[in-house]
């Protein structure tokens, strides 16, 4: 049966790539939607691994990641997040070095946040321009 049939080839441990061989193209899509691996063919063997825009890569212990297309790209790229502040002369309000009074100010903006009293925090805004303008240590 064709239960039968995906559940023999999803009991294995590997899953790197499976084949449906079917007159029917329609039933083998089926069939290939619920096998486990990396890459399932219908009447189709190796040649996915040779077109550079698809992904190549195992289920369960047929390795881990991806070559080939935009997944195989990011597996192979570090992603790095660079910030330069370019305003010097002021400090973010969250910069650490909290005087009481910023611990103050931070605690009133977050019960106001809390308490859905936003527009409130417009009564906190002397308080938020001094810490700007404390001294940077």
């Amino acid at each position: 049966t064709e239960e039968e049939a995906v559940r023999l080839a999803n009991d294995s441990v590997f899953g790197l790539t499976a084949s449906v061989w079917t007159k029917d193209v329609a039933r083998g899509r089926r069939l290939a939607e619920q096998i486990e691996a990396g890459t399932v063919t219908v009447n189709e063997v190796l040649y996915t691994h040779g077109i550079a825009q698809t992904p190549w890569g195992g289920m369960k212990q047929s390795g881990i990641g991806r070559t080939h297309g935009r997944l195989g790209l990011l597996e192979m790229v570090a992603p790095q997040h660079l910030h330069v502040n370019r305003i010097t002369g002021f400090r973010d309000l969250w910069w650490f070095g909290y005087t009481p009074q910023a611990a103050q100010l931070f605690r009133d903006l977050a019960r106001r946040f809390a308490t859905g009293q936003v527009t409130q925090t417009a009564l906190l805004l002397p308080q938020m321009i001094r810490r700007l303008f404390e001294r940077r240590n």
